[in-house]
């Protein structure tokens, strides 16, 4: 009989710790993998839609609510920067077609020039004409060009400055 007492203790005792364990995992469920399974899930998002004002909730205010508002501030930070980005990459097309009509410009008059040059009855004076203004709208494409390079010099920090005197007078 002593020894059914002593299994019957032993049963609650396992069941009372079967118990107590089933609660704790509950809690810590509740107060730490179900707010980090929620984290991945806006991660996941954010990854498939690109989609930066997307924000983890937060439901503790202990180390995992840190977590949460790191990520979140992380979020942030990158949907600023894909702003930037995106206005920046807007900001070149619209350089690079401005470059490119800039560039056109003297090219249409130059092929004229050769297209008359090429010509057996152009009279002097106005080959005379033509190839000065050939000259004018070659200079002018490589300004352009060395403009562009200056600008090339600029963003990339190879850009050198010398400084000296000079009398103002």
């Amino acid at each position: 009989p002593r020894l059914f007492d002593y299994l019957a203790i032993l049963a609650a005792v396992t069941l009372a710790s079967l118990v107590i364990a089933a609660l704790v995992a509950r809690r810590l469920q509740s107060a730490v993998t179900e707010p980090i399974i929620a984290v991945a899930a806006v991660a996941r998002k954010v990854v498939q839609q690109r989609d930066y004002a997307l924000r983890a909730p937060k439901t503790t205010d202990d180390e995992v609510g840190t977590l949460v508002d790191a990520f979140n501030d992380m979020l942030r930070v990158l949907g600023g920067q894909a702003v930037e980005l995106r206005n920046a990459d807007r900001r070149k097309d619209e350089f690079l077609a401005t470059l490119a009509h800039e560039l056109r410009n003297p090219l249409a008059p130059l092929s004229t020039a050769l297209t008359l040059l090429e010509r057996s009855d152009t009279d002097p004076g106005t080959r005379q004409r033509l190839v000065a203004m050939m000259q004018r709208q070659t200079k002018q494409l490589v300004r352009l060009i060395d403009d562009l390079m200056e600008v090339s010099r600029i963003s990339t920090g190879r850009l050198e400055l010398k400084r000296e005197p000079l009398d103002l007078v």
